[in-house]
């Protein structure tokens, strides 16, 4: 590169981020349709990716079929952790991606799966009517 000259390299921008233990995952949105693929798990086409992550995203494109009819491809980079963490931030972040771009709205979300845009997947659950809690009558103590 000649001195004097620069190029600016616009980077992508990150529209969602999710992080569970040791796995992350990134969506982008690419500037075209590629391959007529819908999505893009680290440049490949999800459908190509493994049989648990395949059908954790085949369920949730079936639920929401206004995703499938965008005019460019999403991208979604991935990782550490094991499949099973990588097929939760996954979806995860596709989920807040489609909130962010007015794809799909909270209700929506939030009917399909009640943990979709928390970052932890655990459920509460409530207190049980007439009793100590929601805990067991009597825990165990392992010491």
């Amino acid at each position: 590169m000649k001195k004097g000259i620069l190029k600016q390299i616009k980077a992508p921008t990150v529209i969602s981020r999710f992080k569970r233990k040791t796995a992350l995952a990134k969506c982008y949105f690419s500037s075209e349709k590629i391959n007529n693929s819908i999505i893009l798990i680290n440049n490949r086409d999800y459908t190509i990716s493994n049989e648990k992550i395949k059908f954790s995203l085949d369920l949730f494109l079936k639920s929401f079929p206004q995703v499938t009819k965008l005019e460019k491809s999403i991208k979604i980079y991935t990782s550490g952790g094991g499949v099973s963490s990588q097929q939760e931030i996954i979806i995860k972040s596709l989920a807040k991606f489609c909130l962010l771009n007015n794809i799909l709205s909270k209700v929506e979300l939030l009917n399909y799966n009640y943990c979709i845009l928390s970052s932890d997947g655990r459920y509460v659950y409530s207190k049980v009517p007439e009793g100590p809690g929601a805990r067991a009558k009597r825990q165990k103590s392992y010491r």
